[in-house]
Protein backbone atom coordinates (compact mmCIF):
# COMPACT_ATOMS: atom_id res chain seq x y z
CA UNK A 1 0.00 0.00 0.00
CA UNK A 2 1.40 3.01 -0.74
CA UNK A 3 0.40 5.09 2.56
CA UNK A 4 3.33 2.82 4.03
CA UNK A 5 6.84 4.72 4.00
CA UNK A 6 10.18 2.63 5.04
CA UNK A 7 8.62 -0.22 6.29
CA UNK A 8 11.50 -2.13 6.52
CA UNK A 9 12.50 -0.19 9.26
CA UNK A 10 10.52 -2.26 11.18
CA UNK A 11 12.67 -4.82 12.38
CA UNK A 12 11.99 -8.61 12.39
CA UNK A 13 13.42 -9.25 15.89
CA UNK A 14 11.33 -12.23 17.63
CA UNK A 15 11.35 -15.84 17.03
CA UNK A 16 7.96 -17.39 15.46
CA UNK A 17 7.32 -19.30 19.26
CA UNK A 18 8.48 -15.78 21.05
CA UNK A 19 5.77 -13.67 22.19
CA UNK A 20 6.00 -10.14 20.56
CA UNK A 21 4.48 -7.16 22.39
CA UNK A 22 3.15 -4.34 20.58
CA UNK A 23 2.67 -0.85 22.90
CA UNK A 24 0.39 1.74 20.80
CA UNK A 25 1.33 5.06 22.61
CA UNK A 26 -0.59 8.39 22.04
CA UNK A 27 -3.99 10.48 21.82
CA UNK A 28 -7.79 9.04 22.18
CA UNK A 29 -7.04 7.83 18.77
CA UNK A 30 -5.44 5.39 20.85
CA UNK A 31 -7.31 5.64 23.94
CA UNK A 32 -10.64 4.14 21.75
CA UNK A 33 -12.72 4.92 24.66
CA UNK A 34 -15.47 6.24 21.72
CA UNK A 35 -15.17 2.94 19.86
CA UNK A 36 -17.71 0.46 20.44
CA UNK A 37 -17.33 -2.60 20.53
CA UNK A 38 -14.09 -2.07 22.21
CA UNK A 39 -13.03 -5.05 20.28
CA UNK A 40 -12.23 -3.25 17.38
CA UNK A 41 -9.87 -0.69 19.11
CA UNK A 42 -6.57 -1.20 17.50
CA UNK A 43 -4.93 -2.49 20.62
CA UNK A 44 -7.69 -5.18 20.75
CA UNK A 45 -8.17 -6.14 17.13
CA UNK A 46 -4.46 -6.01 15.85
CA UNK A 47 -3.88 -9.61 18.16
CA UNK A 48 -7.38 -10.50 16.50
CA UNK A 49 -5.94 -10.09 13.13
CA UNK A 50 -2.87 -11.77 14.18
CA UNK A 51 -4.46 -14.95 15.07
CA UNK A 52 -6.89 -15.05 12.16
CA UNK A 53 -3.33 -15.13 10.13
CA UNK A 54 -1.78 -17.37 11.59
CA UNK A 55 0.32 -15.22 13.79
CA UNK A 56 -0.62 -16.19 17.52
CA UNK A 57 2.12 -14.60 19.44
CA UNK A 58 1.13 -11.15 19.35
CA UNK A 59 -0.14 -8.94 22.50
CA UNK A 60 -0.83 -5.35 23.02
CA UNK A 61 -0.64 -2.56 25.54
CA UNK A 62 -2.66 0.52 25.09
CA UNK A 63 -1.02 3.77 26.72
CA UNK A 64 -3.66 6.40 24.99
CA UNK A 65 -4.69 9.29 26.72
CA UNK A 66 -7.99 12.01 25.56
CA UNK A 67 -6.68 15.20 24.98
CA UNK A 68 -2.76 14.20 24.84
CA UNK A 69 -0.89 16.29 22.11
CA UNK A 70 2.36 15.74 20.93
CA UNK A 71 4.18 18.08 23.57
CA UNK A 72 2.80 16.60 26.45
CA UNK A 73 3.79 13.10 25.22
CA UNK A 74 7.50 13.76 24.76
CA UNK A 75 7.36 15.34 28.29
CA UNK A 76 5.25 13.06 29.81
CA UNK A 77 5.12 9.31 28.01
CA UNK A 78 8.15 7.98 26.95
CA UNK A 79 9.43 6.01 30.31
CA UNK A 80 6.46 3.77 30.08
CA UNK A 81 6.65 3.28 26.49
CA UNK A 82 10.21 1.91 27.28
CA UNK A 83 9.52 0.21 30.65
CA UNK A 84 6.59 -2.13 28.86
CA UNK A 85 9.93 -3.46 26.97
CA UNK A 86 8.19 -3.52 23.27
CA UNK A 87 9.40 -5.05 19.96
CA UNK A 88 7.27 -2.44 18.50
CA UNK A 89 5.97 1.12 19.95
CA UNK A 90 3.26 2.52 17.64
CA UNK A 91 2.89 6.32 18.07
CA UNK A 92 -0.54 7.14 17.24
CA UNK A 93 -0.33 11.00 17.55
CA UNK A 94 -1.46 14.69 15.83
CA UNK A 95 -5.02 14.97 16.38
CA UNK A 96 -5.18 17.54 19.24
CA UNK A 97 -2.14 19.86 17.25
CA UNK A 98 -4.01 20.86 14.34
CA UNK A 99 -3.79 24.39 16.27
CA UNK A 100 0.24 23.96 16.59
CA UNK A 101 3.25 25.49 14.21
CA UNK A 102 4.74 23.19 12.13
CA UNK A 103 8.10 23.68 14.29
CA UNK A 104 6.59 22.47 17.53
CA UNK A 105 4.72 19.45 16.12
CA UNK A 106 8.34 18.25 15.00
CA UNK A 107 10.49 19.47 17.71
CA UNK A 108 8.13 17.32 19.75
CA UNK A 109 8.44 14.09 17.78
CA UNK A 110 11.90 14.76 17.61
CA UNK A 111 12.59 14.86 20.68
CA UNK A 112 10.50 12.37 21.86
CA UNK A 113 11.92 9.58 19.19
CA UNK A 114 15.52 10.57 20.16
CA UNK A 115 14.77 9.76 24.03
CA UNK A 116 13.47 6.59 22.80
CA UNK A 117 16.74 6.31 20.91
CA UNK A 118 19.03 7.39 24.18
CA UNK A 119 20.37 4.35 25.89
CA UNK A 120 22.26 6.65 28.60
CA UNK A 121 19.06 7.83 30.02
CA UNK A 122 16.67 5.89 33.04
CA UNK A 123 14.84 3.67 32.14
CA UNK A 124 17.26 3.31 29.10
CA UNK A 125 16.33 3.72 25.51
CA UNK A 126 16.12 1.21 23.07
CA UNK A 127 18.51 0.82 19.69
CA UNK A 128 16.29 0.24 16.15
CA UNK A 129 17.03 -3.85 16.56
CA UNK A 130 15.81 -3.69 19.97
CA UNK A 131 12.65 -2.01 19.44
CA UNK A 132 11.17 -0.70 16.14
CA UNK A 133 8.99 2.31 15.89
CA UNK A 134 5.69 3.19 13.53
CA UNK A 135 4.31 6.84 13.74
CA UNK A 136 0.74 6.37 12.86
CA UNK A 137 -0.81 9.59 11.63
CA UNK A 138 -4.08 10.65 12.21
CA UNK A 139 -7.33 9.67 10.51
CA UNK A 140 -8.88 12.73 8.52
CA UNK A 141 -11.43 14.73 10.70
CA UNK A 142 -13.32 17.93 10.49
CA UNK A 143 -14.29 19.61 13.66
CA UNK A 144 -13.89 23.31 13.89
CA UNK A 145 -13.74 23.78 17.27
CA UNK A 146 -10.58 22.22 17.49
CA UNK A 147 -9.30 23.16 14.58
CA UNK A 148 -9.61 20.30 12.53
CA UNK A 149 -9.88 19.54 8.75
CA UNK A 150 -9.57 17.51 6.61
CA UNK A 151 -6.42 19.39 4.86
CA UNK A 152 -4.69 19.75 8.29
CA UNK A 153 -4.99 16.21 9.24
CA UNK A 154 -2.83 15.35 5.57
CA UNK A 155 -0.49 18.13 6.49
CA UNK A 156 -0.02 16.77 9.87
CA UNK A 157 0.57 13.35 8.35
CA UNK A 158 3.47 14.80 5.97
CA UNK A 159 4.95 16.43 8.88
CA UNK A 160 4.86 13.48 10.95
CA UNK A 161 6.33 11.06 7.48
CA UNK A 162 9.48 13.58 7.80
CA UNK A 163 10.51 13.04 10.83
CA UNK A 164 10.10 9.33 10.07
CA UNK A 165 12.42 10.02 7.56
CA UNK A 166 14.99 12.11 9.74
CA UNK A 167 14.92 9.53 12.71
CA UNK A 168 14.54 6.39 11.49
CA UNK A 169 11.14 5.09 12.14
CA UNK A 170 8.12 3.77 9.67
CA UNK A 171 5.24 5.59 9.27
CA UNK A 172 1.87 5.00 8.35
CA UNK A 173 -0.11 7.80 6.31
CA UNK A 174 -3.56 7.32 7.57
CA UNK A 175 -5.63 10.31 6.36
CA UNK A 176 -4.07 9.74 2.56
CA UNK A 177 -4.51 5.98 2.82
CA UNK A 178 -8.21 7.03 3.76
CA UNK A 179 -8.86 10.44 2.48
CA UNK A 180 -12.46 10.53 1.80
CA UNK A 181 -13.27 9.02 5.39
CA UNK A 182 -14.85 12.15 6.55
CA UNK A 183 -17.74 12.14 3.67
CA UNK A 184 -18.42 8.51 4.28
CA UNK A 185 -21.45 7.94 6.37
CA UNK A 186 -20.21 5.27 9.07
CA UNK A 187 -16.55 6.44 9.53
CA UNK A 188 -16.31 9.58 12.08
CA UNK A 189 -18.22 9.85 15.45
CA UNK A 190 -20.33 12.48 16.26
CA UNK A 191 -17.58 14.67 16.44
CA UNK A 192 -16.63 13.79 13.14
CA UNK A 193 -13.03 13.45 14.96
CA UNK A 194 -12.52 9.25 15.67
CA UNK A 195 -12.86 6.26 13.94
CA UNK A 196 -15.78 4.44 14.05
CA UNK A 197 -15.98 0.50 14.86
CA UNK A 198 -16.14 0.29 11.04
CA UNK A 199 -13.52 2.44 10.30
CA UNK A 200 -10.88 1.05 13.02
CA UNK A 201 -11.08 -2.13 11.23
CA UNK A 202 -10.11 -1.23 8.61
CA UNK A 203 -7.11 1.12 9.58
CA UNK A 204 -6.23 -2.56 11.54
CA UNK A 205 -6.80 -4.29 8.20
CA UNK A 206 -4.33 -1.90 6.08
CA UNK A 207 -1.42 -2.35 8.99
CA UNK A 208 -1.87 -5.59 9.95
CA UNK A 209 -0.23 -7.48 6.83
CA UNK A 210 2.83 -5.54 6.84
CA UNK A 211 2.98 -6.05 10.57
CA UNK A 212 2.70 -9.11 10.86
CA UNK A 213 4.92 -10.03 7.85
CA UNK A 214 7.36 -8.45 9.96
CA UNK A 215 7.36 -9.79 13.58
CA UNK A 216 4.93 -13.02 12.94
CA UNK A 217 7.52 -15.12 11.55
Amino acid sequence: MTAWWNAMRLRHTSEPSTNTKIVLSGDSLTAGGTISPSSAMLSNYLPTLAASDGVPNITTANYGYSGENISTWQSTRIDEVLTAAPKLAILRLGMNDCATEDATIISGLTAGIGRMRNAGASPAGKTIDEMSILLLGPNVAIYAPNSRTVQRMKDICGIMYSVAESTGCAFFDTANAFPDGADKSGYLDGFLTHPTAHFERLIGEALGPVLFLRFGY
